[in-house]
């Protein structure tokens, strides 16, 4: 494996991210989605919930997609193969 790949890949995420390329296109910040009239406790409850559910939904993507990933590419596993 190449010893330099896991820095080409995290130099390729950050770049689309900043650009908005394929899964960053429509990233929408949670902090985006609080309601203007929360107060502070409300806000911090809101935030609480709703990352705890995004998470939970989004972790059967993640580890699905993982799963993929590992099954194309098992030498990512085991950086010594």
């Amino acid at each position: 494996m190449n010893n330099r790949f896991p820095e080409q890949i995290v130099k390729k995420l950050v770049a689309d991210f900043r650009a908005r390329k394929g899964v960053f296109q429509n990233k929408i910040n949670v902090e985006d989605w609080v309601p203007d009239w929360a107060d502070k406790q409300e806000k911090a409850v809101f935030l609480f919930l709703v990352t705890v559910l995004d998470y939970g939904m989004r972790s059967t993507i993640l580890y699905q997609g993982a799963n993929e990933l590992f099954k194309e590419r098992r030498e990512l596993l085991d950086p010594k193969r």
